[in-house]
């Protein structure tokens, strides 16, 4: 086949190069040295990363005489992340992908030269009849609905057969070419629902190397992919890659069930975050959402010719307000019929609006040199027709609303389409809009959501996006709905139209922190790192269940039968989270533990001062605030203790922190007076707990290196000095209250807490132990019979976070044996 052996013909053979280093450490950020970016940039001119996809980042154009001009995509997401590795880590690549075009074969050679040595792009060339078959009739017609939540025609399925073949040897003809490519240590990057199955001829010619794939569609439940006829035979190849990436964690949780629920006889096994083969070779999962090269546009935006366009487009739109929408396709799942349908509802809801609101949608129609190539070829009429009933469906539904709202000098609704995407047209397009409009039936990303967030900074315009588009998960700041409620679009408009200048500042603030940092070129280094980082350095926790109720009696009569005894409780067993207000009910159960005679309770919280002023009111009750870091102690009134300790970790863990945030929407940092809390209360909590692992692992990195301890809770993971967990914290209270015994009461804990603890536990039955790194002297007094109970807030009782504990309860179970214990200290007054 030419597209194999045109590489001897009439380019330069690369040399061999050395295999790239293994991942030495593990870090999150790839700009930390945890893994040597400069293995894949070195001197040798053998590209070390191959980067295979349907279309080659170009636009090859015929210029006649058998010449070929060829031109870069201007902005292409793909082409600019690989620019950043080079320039930042110097990282060499080549790409691998088909033209878009039928070339004769005896121009093939000096088109691939011309390629290669301009664009480091290495052409795969399909014939007239390959093409039909293999992209329109099998990606267009097959893959590409499904992958969209909806159904092929059954046509389509019924020469399943034969299309399948073509896509395999088409595939083979790739793998063939980037096996001519590569060299030991080099790495291979597929992208794209068209080569789902390309893993698995590149693992057959090449055994040992790593190989990772990511998903830039969406991927569908595993109810509907099952109706793909070559269902297993796509899932098992695509599991012959090393890391599989998706845009959101659905997706990936959809794959992840369809390899359990489809492959689980051929001997699969699909866990949280990977599938390992019968074999016991292993495929991880991860997520990572793509990105904007905002250095590219953000100057592109700075141009003088686009704002003079933008100005200029302004003075002729005769509306005080301007919506605007934009798709990359002309297809149903962009959801433009009902975008105008929910803009036809406005208007009649909102007659106020009409002559003074404008809908102008813009539509790139990159397929329409395609869909002449298909009206020619009866195979794809079917295809072809869909398209023509769209088009005919978008310009009939335009005309009736047009007709039934609009007046000589105004229409409400502007549909304008363009063969060929200019950035510049774009920006301006978003600079003029006060509302931005997207709202896809189903979409990967959709990275036309950053470049309005990217093009609106002076504006603030909000962002009303379709939840069924995968930025819905990223951009928090947006107004999210349902593109097929038509009521909800309307609302949606209206309080985007209606809304203030400070709320717009804020909501486009938080869109913004996310595009400026979640760039495609920190795509791609994250990307990479997942590829080439070992495996075997993700770890995970077992923790097992130690639920144990016959504990509760003995405590009780413990408790109340000792002298001079301290009981600690954990603010978030009494009331749930730090900023909530005590239930009066609770408040009044703490303040008859703190009147009891013979006895000292202290509640303790993660938060500031002001966290515990509720606490603080409540007579002979002891409050720690920062986990520690300031106690008042009981018989003190309103004076303070604080800790001077070591506070040297806070900006790299917030660094650090910020990365996540940056990666699981609806997470927040809080910054209490002696630690950081990375919270994810209100995030997706399966994705969540699926990137704790990571996050906990490098902070026990980072660990090495600062004074600091972790803490993993039910729904954040918290560090704080390392002389301040709750352990030492406990221990320096009985010391200094002469406690004979300890009673701690708390909320999930982290493995250093608990351990820490334990040892109090443990070492507390000798006179004058302390543990390690405690500054508080020895006590006479030894801790007889600490007990340690933990509170497993989200997944209720009979589960820990640590091995460290003896008891475990929900937190209503908690706040029931305080009860009981107040009822037993009561009966034992009376």
């Amino acid at each position: 086949k030419a597209t194999v052996s045109v590489l001897n013909c009439g380019c330069r053979q690369p040399s061999r190069g050395r295999p790239a280093r293994t991942v030495a450490t593990m870090g999150y950020d790839p700009e930390e040295a945890t893994v040597d970016f400069a293995q894949l940039g070195s001197s040798s001119p053998a590209p070390k990363l191959l980067v295979v996809s349907m279309h080659l980042p170009v636009r090859v154009r015929e210029e006649g005489a058998g010449e070929w001009a060829v031109e870069p995509s201007e902005g292409n997401v793909l082409r600019e992340s690989l620019r950043s590795l080079k320039d930042d880590h110097g990282v060499e690549s080549v790409h691998v992908g088909w033209t878009g075009r039928s070339i004769p074969t005896e121009q093939q050679d000096a088109l691939t030269t011309k390629l290669m040595i301009d664009h480091a792009c290495y052409p795969v060339y399909l014939s007239d009849k390959e093409t039909e078959d293999f992209y329109y009739r099998f990606l267009k017609g097959v893959l590409w609905p499904t992958m969209n939540y909806s159904l092929a025609s059954s046509r389509r399925y019924h020469e399943i057969e034969q299309l399948w073949a073509t896509h395999r040897r088409i595939l083979s003809f790739i793998a063939d070419a980037i096996t001519t490519l590569y060299r030991t240590g080099d790495v291979i990057w597929i992208h794209d629902y068209h080569l789902l199955c390309l893993p698995a001829f590149v693992r057959h010619r090449l055994p040992n190397a790593k190989i990772g794939f990511f998903l830039h569609s969406t991927f569908p439940s595993s109810e509907l992919f099952r109706q793909l006829p070559i269902r297993e035979s796509i899932l098992a190849a695509l599991c012959k890659a090393d890391v599989v990436g998706f845009q959101t964690y659905q997706f990936c949780r959809y794959f992840l069930r369809s390899v359990s629920s489809l492959l689980w006889e051929a001997g699969y096994h699909s866990g949280p975050v990977n599938v390992t083969d019968p074999t016991g070779r292993v495929t991880r999962t991860h997520v990572d959402p793509t990105g904007l090269p905002v250095d590219f546009y953000e100057a592109r935006l700075r141009d003088p010719a686009v704002k003079a366009l933008a100005e200029r487009w302004r003075s002729v739109i005769p509306a005080e307000k301007i919506v605007v929408g934009r798709c990359n396709r002309f297809d149903k799942y962009q959801g433009i019929v009902e975008k105008i349908l929910a803009f036809d509802y406005f208007l009649m809801e909102n007659p106020r609006y009409i002559e003074r609101v404008v809908l102008i949608q813009l539509i790139i129609d990159g397929e329409r040199d395609h869909s002449e190539h298909e009206e020619q070829n009866a195979q794809s009429e079917e295809v072809h027709e869909s398209r023509s009933q769209l088009v005919e469906r978008v310009q009939q539904l335009v005309g009736q609303i047009n007709g039934r709202h609009g007046t000589l000098a105004w229409q409400p609704i502007h549909v304008h389409i363009k063969e060929d995407d200019s950035i510049d047209h774009n920006l301006a397009l978003y600079r003029i809009a006060d509302v931005v409009l997207i709202t896809p039936i189903r979409d990967g990303m959709n990275l036309i959501a950053h470049e309005s967030v990217l093009a609106c900074q002076e504006s603030h315009a909000p962002l009303v996006l379709s939840e069924f588009a995968g930025a819905a998960s990223c951009l928090g700041g947006s107004i999210i709905v349902n593109p097929y409620d038509k009521a909800g679009v309307s609302d949606a408009l209206v309080r985007a139209l209606e809304m203030g200048d400070e709320e717009k500042a804020v909501s486009h603030a938080h869109n913004w922190r996310y595009v400026e940092r979640h760039t495609s070129g920190q795509w791609a280094k994250t990307c990479l790192w997942e590829m080439i980082r070992d495996s075997g350095d993700v770890h995970e926790r077992v923790c097992g269940n130690l639920a144990n109720s016959a504990v509760l009696e003995e405590f009780l009569s413990d408790y109340t039968a000792a002298v001079n005894s301290m009981l600690v409780v954990d603010a978030s067993v009494l009331v749930g989270s730090r900023s909530s207000l005590p239930d009066p009910k609770i408040r009044a159960l703490v303040a008859t533990l703190a009147d009891a005679k013979h006895h000292t309770v202290f509640v303790m919280s993660s938060g500031d001062k002001a966290s515990v002023a509720e606490w603080a009111t409540i007579p002979g009750l002891g409050v720690c605030c920062g986990n520690g870091m300031s106690v008042r102690y009981p018989d003190q009134g309103d004076v303070w203790e604080t800790q001077d300790l070591d506070l040297t970790w806070k900006d790299a863990v917030r660094n650090l922190y910020l990365n996540f945030c940056e990666r699981t929407p609806g997470t927040e940092i809080i910054e209490t007076d002696a630690g950081l809390v990375w919270s994810y209360a209100k995030a997706d909590q399966a994705f969540a707990k699926w990137l704790v692992k990571d996050l906990v692992l490098v902070l026990h990195q980072m660990a090495d290196k600062f004074p600091m301890a972790i803490a993993d809770h039910s729904n954040c993971v918290e560090v704080r000095p390392h002389n301040l967990t709750t352990g030492l914290v406990c221990r320096q209270l009985a010391t200094r209250c002469l406690a004979s015994s300890l009673y701690y009461f708390g909320g999930r804990c982290g493995v250093s807490d608990a351990e820490t603890a334990f040892s109090v536990k443990q070492e507390g039955k000798h006179e004058g132990a302390v543990p390690n790194g405690s500054s508080v002297p020895p006590t006479d007094n030894p801790l007889t019979s600490p007990y340690l109970l933990a509170c497993d807030v989200a997944d209720g009782a009979g589960k820990s976070s640590s091995s460290g504990f003896q008891y475990c309860l929900s937190r209503r179970g908690m706040q029931r044996v305080l009860q009981a214990l107040c009822d037993r200290l009561s009966a034992e007054a009376h």
